[in-house]
């Protein structure tokens, strides 16, 4: 492993930067959209979701080609696809609380992570809470007032709200 320093040139400007260059990787990270590192992957019901792999080598991410890695998703979860960019897709096609494994491999490193179907109550689709009750529901916090309803308009009981916390903790 070793750096090498590029050089820019544009219209009226240059600069020059040093790039990592390295065969091996000592991690493998995956990462949403914005960047943000992922653990654990949850896809909605006939939905899809994106993510990217990011080459670590000590600690410093390195570029990486998508044709680097080979990417699999266990059957009953979804199918995955990738574009030019190295942006891979999850198309969910299992049912909801269907569970699997994501496993990536490249670079002589390998990791895998949970993936999991989400299910959303229909009465809280499209509301701007919506994401905020999935993830308190995903975590076990809140449950529907049966399997198919959140019941939002409800007001909540002083147990309730102590069990909700009970729960969080």
């Amino acid at each position: 492993a070793g750096y090498d320093t590029i050089t820019l040139t544009g219209t009226g400007t240059s600069g020059t930067g040093q790039i990592l260059v390295t065969d091996t990787l000592t991690d493998i990270g995956i990462q949403d959209l914005a960047g943000e590192d992922i653990t654990e992957l949850k896809v909605d019901e006939n939905g899809m979701t994106a993510f990217s792999v990011v080459g670590k080598y000590y600690g410093e991410d390195v570029i990486t080609a998508g044709a680097q890695f080979e990417y699999s998703v266990s059957e009953e979860v979804g199918i995955l696809t990738a574009d030019e960019y190295g942006v891979i897709k999850l198309h969910a096609t299992g049912t909801p609380g269907t569970t699997g494994t994501l496993e990536i491999s490249g670079g002589g490193m390998k990791v895998s992570i949970p993936v999991r179907v989400r299910y959303y109550f229909p009465d809280v689709v499209g509301k701007w809470y919506c994401d905020y009750v999935m993830d308190l529901y995903d975590d076990g916090i809140v449950t529907g007032t049966t399997e198919t309803s959140y019941s939002p308009t409800n007001s909540i009981k002083r147990g309730d709200f102590i069990l909700m916390l009970y729960r969080a903790a």
